[in-house]
């Protein structure tokens, strides 16, 4: 039996009455925190206060998933963003020393509409900051008052009374470092979750950026009509015929849809990106609507440098846990700019600066943001993501990569002989041969790519490498 949706009438003043399983004050008002049941009553009493359910992110959890999938490859991983310097300064400082690398102050180079070299789409937006001679917040000596706990699922309706009990699951950190875990926790609590694949055909061309878009939105529009509370934007089905739709389009894209529609509070955003790879981009990706983010491409890179050069007494877990530190440490200075302590108040806020985007770029995904308009449209963008698609190195065939991978090991199957014999680069002193770095027609390779002009093996059986 439900618990009254209006209470009786009090017998006297200053007396409590009993209805049904709840003591009701005479003022009307249901003593919810003590909840009194009536002997015998089996009915439920909502509690609009109760706490909420926390959900543990482990990134023990997170290390054990990776080590059981295969690894992102090589041409996804550059074109997701990934190059030297960002795997070298951002995910590697990360990794290894738990905060973000620390910058100059000043920065000449052209803005991404303006340069010569393709930028990613975080590029085009800009942090805002509180213009004051001092900081407004000291995020690591008030620590204190930062909060970065998240509530992820429907919100209840602002006029709607007070909810039968909480729907929302609770975050400590807006980083999810295991989705499986957290989409199980969601399922088990019979939460209605539809994952959007976030990828776009390349042989649409350029416009198949744009189409995307506007399909992602009304997928997102068409599931928060069917009572779904969670949708997740998804690069996991990314591949090279494939590309991912920048993160930061794909939910500015699906926050937009649902808020003209009405139903952003019925429906929250995760964002499961491949490209969050430093800071700023997942900044970004909160401030344009997203409540959680999922780094997947980051997490796989710090479990990979566990055990490395420079990290021998690291493990998986570990690893990935400085990367999330690192990963709260500077959204805490984000929020400290605006002088925000609390990050519910950072998501969906727009509180970013668009620069050299077409207007019908910024009124599709960050239409509540201030603009500096440009020039570069949803077609530009494509553009550079085909342009990049072309740059990356194509998967070797399967001869190719058996002897790549025998050279990784330092073993060069030598044809004629039986076992093997490990070749590690020429001496400087004989001729390397008339092509450097390309197999000879008797098929010896080593693990530097370059040969020795001798018709046999090389005496002893390696040939050392020069001083």
């Amino acid at each position: 039996m439900p618990c009254p949706s209006r209470p009786p009438r009090p017998s006297d003043a200053g007396a409590w009455v009993r209805a049904s399983c709840c003591w009701w004050s005479p003022a009307g008002t249901p003593s919810w925190r003590t909840r009194t049941p009536r002997p015998g009553c089996s009915a439920t009493c909502p509690i609009h206060d109760a706490p909420r359910p926390i959900h543990e992110d482990r990134a023990e959890a997170a290390a054990d998933a990776l080590a059981g999938g295969p690894p992102t490859a090589h041409h996804e991983r550059y074109l997701a963003g990934l190059d030297a310097e960002r795997g070298r300064l951002d995910i590697k400082t990360m990794t290894l020393e738990g905060h973000e690398p620390l910058w100059s102050m000043g920065d000449d180079t052209p803005t991404a509409g303006r340069g010569r070299l393709d930028r990613p789409i975080a590029d085009h937006l800009r942090q805002a900051f509180a213009q004051v001679t001092n900081p407004a917040i000291d995020p690591e000596r008030e620590r204190i008052v930062m909060d970065l706990r998240v509530e992820l699922g429907r919100r209840p309706a602002l006029l709607g009374g007070p909810p039968r009990g909480p729907r929302t699951l609770r975050l400590d950190r807006p980083i999810v470092a295991d989705l499986g875990g957290l989409l199980g926790a969601l399922r088990e609590r019979r939460r209605k979750v539809r994952i959007l694949d976030a990828t776009w055909p390349v042989d649409a061309g350029a416009g198949g950026l744009a189409s995307t878009l506007e399909r992602l939105a009304g997928e997102a529009v068409a599931a928060a009509e069917r009572g779904v509370e969670i949708v997740v934007s998804s690069h996991r089905a990314m591949s090279i015929d494939r590309p991912a739709v920048p993160s930061i389009l794909a939910v500015g894209a699906i926050h937009t849809g649902l808020t003209a529609a009405g139903l952003r509070g019925r429906t929250d955003v995760v964002a499961d990106a491949a490209d969050i790879l430093d800071v700023h981009a997942m900044a970004m990706v909160l401030a344009v609507g997203a409540t959680a983010a999922h780094p997947r491409l980051a997490i796989e890179l710090a479990a990979e440098l566990a055990g490395t050069r420079g990290a021998e007494d690291i493990s998986p877990a570990q690893a990935i846990e400085r990367l999330v530190s690192a990963f709260e440490a500077g959204l805490r200075k984000t929020l400290a700019r605006m002088g925000i302590s609390s990050v519910a108040s950072y998501i969906g806020g727009a509180l970013i600066d668009t620069l050299d985007l077409a207007p019908d770029v910024v009124e599709r995904c960050f239409p509540m943001a201030a603009a500096w308009p440009g020039r570069t449209t949803l077609g530009d963008l494509a553009e550079r993501i085909i342009r990049r698609r072309a740059a990356a190195p194509r998967p070797a065939p399967d001869g190719a990569r058996a002897r790549a991978a025998a050279a990784r090991s330092g073993v060069c199957p030598i044809p004629g002989r039986r076992g093997t014999a490990p070749v590690l680069a020429p001496h400087r002193d004989r001729d390397p041969g008339p092509v450097r770095g390309q197999a000879r027609r008797s098929g010896r390779f080593c693990r530097t790519g370059a040969l020795s002009n001798r018709s046999g093996p090389p005496r002893g059986g390696i040939v050392r490498a020069p001083r």
